[in-house]
C-alpha cells in the first residue's frame, strides 16, 4: 500500500487536468474550479514527501512525478484561456516562454540522458508556490495583479536551471535540488574517476597483494 498510494497521488493530477479543462469550458462556479485546483496542490504536496518517508521515492515514480506536473500545469493554460482569456492574452509573452524552455527541456534531457529529467528542484517548487497564488487570485478574484507576472519570471529562471543541471550532471538522477548541487554531484564524480582515484585503486591492489595491469599482462 505505501508503495500504491504515491503512485495514485500522481495519477491523480493526470486525472484531474482534463476535469479542470472541463470545468473551465463549461463555465462552472469558480469554487468547483478551485476544488479541483487545491486536490491537486495537496497530491503534487504529498505524493514525494510521502514516498521519500516510506523509502518509495523511485526513478520511475519521480519521472512519473515531474511529467504528471507538466501535464496538469498545461491544463491550467488551457483552463485559464476558456475562463480568463484576456488575462492570458496580456500575458502570452511570457506564457509562451516559459512553455517554450519546458518544451526544449525534453530533447536536451533525451540527448544527454536517454530519458526525461526528474529534478524536482528549489526553484521548481518556488514556481509552483508562486502559480498557486497567482492562479488562485485570477480565478477567485478576476485579476491577476502583479503575481502572474512574478510566477513567469521565476518560472524561467526554473526553466533555465533545469537547463543548466542538465548540462552539468555527469549521469542521470533525480531530486538534484539546485545548480549547486549539480555541481557537487559533478566534482564527486571526477574525484572518483580521476587519476587521484585511480592512483588509490594502484595502491589498495598493491597492499592486498592483487596483481595490477602491468603484471597480468606479463603473467601471460
Amino acid at each position: 500500500m505505501k508503495k500504491l498510494i504515491p503512485w495514485l497521488l500522481v495519477l491523480s493530477r493526470i486525472v484531474l487536468a482534463p476535469v479542470a479543462i472541463w470545468l473551465a469550458v463549461q463555465g462552472l462556479p469558480a469554487w468547483l474550479w478551485m476544488c479541483q485546483f487545491a486536490a491537486a496542490a495537496l497530491s503534487d504536496w504529498f505524493d514525494g514527501k510521502l514516498a521519500r518517508r516510506w523509502g518509495t521515492a523511485t526513478p520511475g515514480l519521480r519521472q512519473a512525478d515531474s511529467i504528471a506536473d507538466t501535464v496538469y500545469t498545461l491544463a491550467i493554460v488551457v483552463s485559464l484561456w476558456f475562463s480568463h482569456r484576456d488575462i492570458v492574452l496580456a500575458h502570452c509573452w511570457g506564457i509562451a516562454l516559459v512553455i517554450a524552455l519546458e518544451a526544449a527541456r525534453y530533447p536536451l534531457d533525451w540527448w544527454r540522458f536517454g530519458r526525461g529529467a526528474s529534478y524536482h528542484a528549489q526553484s521548481a517548487k518556488l514556481f509552483g508556490v508562486s502559480l498557486l497564488v497567482a492562479v488562485s487570485a485570477i480565478v477567485m478574484f478576476d485579476d491577476a495583479g502583479p503575481w502572474l507576472w512574478l510566477a513567469l519570471a521565476i518560472g524561467v529562471v526554473s526553466e533555465l536551471e533545469g537547463m543548466l543541471i542538465s548540462l552539468v550532471l555527469p549521469a542521470w538522477t533525480h531530486d538534484v535540488r539546485s545548480l549547486r548541487r549539480a555541481l557537487e554531484l559533478r566534482r564527486l564524480d571526477g574525484a572518483a574517476s580521476g587519476p587521484a582515484a585511480r592512483l588509490r585503486a594502484c595502491r589498495s591492489r598493491a597492499a592486498a597483494g592483487s596483481p595490477g595491469p602491468a603484471r597480468q599482462r606479463r603473467s601471460r
